[in-house]
């Protein structure tokens, strides 16, 4: 295979898994857990003493200020993104005060060896996305990696709750250590490419999935084919008569999610609150009321606003 044709089929092959993969993220199942307290190791992560001295520290933090913060283990995602099972978790328990969404969830998945800070709309002008990738990535993980998850957990609970307070938790380090001396390298270029493409197919499948119709995907292909012209008329045709089949059949495919997702809402059988349609679709996919097990009373009613931070150990 030469090199030209590289460039063109390489692109289609990795479009056209996001089309196939898309569906089977959207109508995946997860069976989801009942609340417990503040604290829920699920994964069996911390001793009984280490939870009881969390979920006080947690009770008296909410009785004082009203946010709610949740810490979740749990054995493993289910297949599905640390993403996914944060958001959908997070709306299914519905952390944080109705109306105010300041809610927090530290979620901790065992056998992925991931960790998801999710955090409700309220909250996001004081727990910024950044400051939540510090927290996992300079307090949360180095404790994990040493076996410590105790450690981390409390540690990384202590540092959302002085962030959301203002305090400086985690200063900026000088440029030479983080290694911005010599500008970026290709690594942090990949980096950012990556999250910039990640967010535009959040946007696309959030507007065209909405849509009655399914022609919008079509007329997107054919705009990007004449951006391309721009640059090489051979090369706008080819990806043109590319794009815009798929992007019909990726609107086609979308628009059919979200039309399975409004019937499953208002489906009274729905009593898990599961919805067909994943947390990059936006919106709020929570089911009208919460039903909560185990004794503990439940949480507030919070949304989650898609803010927040990932990692790993």
């Amino acid at each position: 295979m030469n090199r030209k044709t590289k460039t063109f089929i390489i692109p289609f092959i990795i479009a056209l898994a996001i089309v196939v993969s898309g569906p089977s993220l959207a109508l995946a199942k997860l069976d989801l857990p009942q609340p417990v307290g503040y604290v829920n190791d699920f994964a069996s992560l911390l001793s009984q003493q280490e939870k009881n001295i969390l979920e006080r520290k947690l009770q008296s933090y909410e009785k004082q200020s009203g946010n709610e913060i949740v810490v979740v283990t749990v054995r493993n995602l289910q297949g599905t993104t640390v993403e996914d099972f944060a958001v959908r978790l997070f709306e299914k328990w519905k952390i944080g005060k109705k109306g105010k969404d300041n809610g927090v969830l530290l979620l901790v998945a065992k056998e992925e060896r991931k960790i998801r800070i999710e955090v409700g709309y309220g909250l996001e002008p004081n727990l910024t996305d950044a400051q939540s990738y510090e927290i996992i990535s300079r307090i949360i993980s180095p404790a994990f990696k040493a076996g410590n998850f105790n450690q981390g957990i409390a540690n990384g609970i202590d540092a959302i709750i002085k962030t959301i307070s203002g305090e400086e938790v985690i200063p900026e380090q000088p440029a030479e250590r983080i290694g911005y001396k010599r500008g970026f390298d290709i690594s942090q270029l990949l980096y950012l490419g990556f999250f910039l493409i990640f967010f535009v197919f959040q946007w696309l499948v959030s507007v065209l999935g909405r849509t009655k119709s399914w022609w919008l995907g079509g007329l997107l292909g054919g705009i990007a084919g004449l951006v391309l012209m721009l640059f090489s008329v051979i090369v706008g045709i080819i990806a043109m008569a590319i794009l815009v089949p798929l992007g019909l059949l990726f609107d086609y495919v979308v628009s059919r999610a979200y039309q399975e997702y409004k019937k499953h809402r208002y489906n009274e059988g729905d009593e898990e609150g599961v919805l067909p349609i994943p947390w990059w679709a936006g919106g709020h996919w929570g089911p009208g009321g919460s039903s909560h097990g185990g004794g503990f009373g439940g949480f507030g009613g919070g949304r989650s606003g898609g803010g927040g931070a990932s990692g790993g150990w």
